[in-house]
């Protein structure tokens, strides 16, 4: 099966835009100047694909011409069985101490916006810091 790559970074762009005008609103901010947001690789994510959609979502906002910075986030997983940290190579999800195949995912599923940089209502810059591990 096919993903429709665009329509699923729209969708992350638009939804970026929509936490992004209510962090303005709430902190008086004025115009959003850049940001960067932390998605796991198992998002999946196109980084050219996000950066266009996300021109396109933030059209008209707050967040219009704003510089998106996108850090890809290594996929970390935590063995059930003996507790083992690790990064799965291939796909593989087996636990190289114990065998087991039974893990929970530690990293690398996040959406989080992590900074934003704006200017204030008036005039000047500043940077603001949204990084609270709240997902978008």
């Amino acid at each position: 099966m096919k993903r429709n790559t665009a329509m699923h970074e729209f969708s992350i762009a638009a939804h970026i835009v929509t936490q992004l005008e209510a962090l303005a609103a709430e902190n008086g901010m004025g115009r959003i100047t850049a940001l960067t947001v932390a998605a796991g690789e198992m998002r999946q994510i196109v980084p050219d694909a996000l950066a266009t959609a996300f021109e396109a979502a933030a059209e008209g906002t707050a967040a219009a011409g704003a510089d998106l910075v996108l850090e890809t986030v290594p996929v970390v997983v935590v063995c059930r069985s003996c507790g083992r940290r690790y990064r799965p190579a291939d796909g593989n999800y087996v636990c190289g101490s114990c065998g087991a195949a039974d893990v929970t995912v530690a990293e690398g599923n996040e959406l989080v916006i992590r900074t934003v940089e704006f200017e204030e209502a008036g005039d000047g810059a500043e940077t603001a810091r949204h990084g609270d591990g709240k997902p978008t």
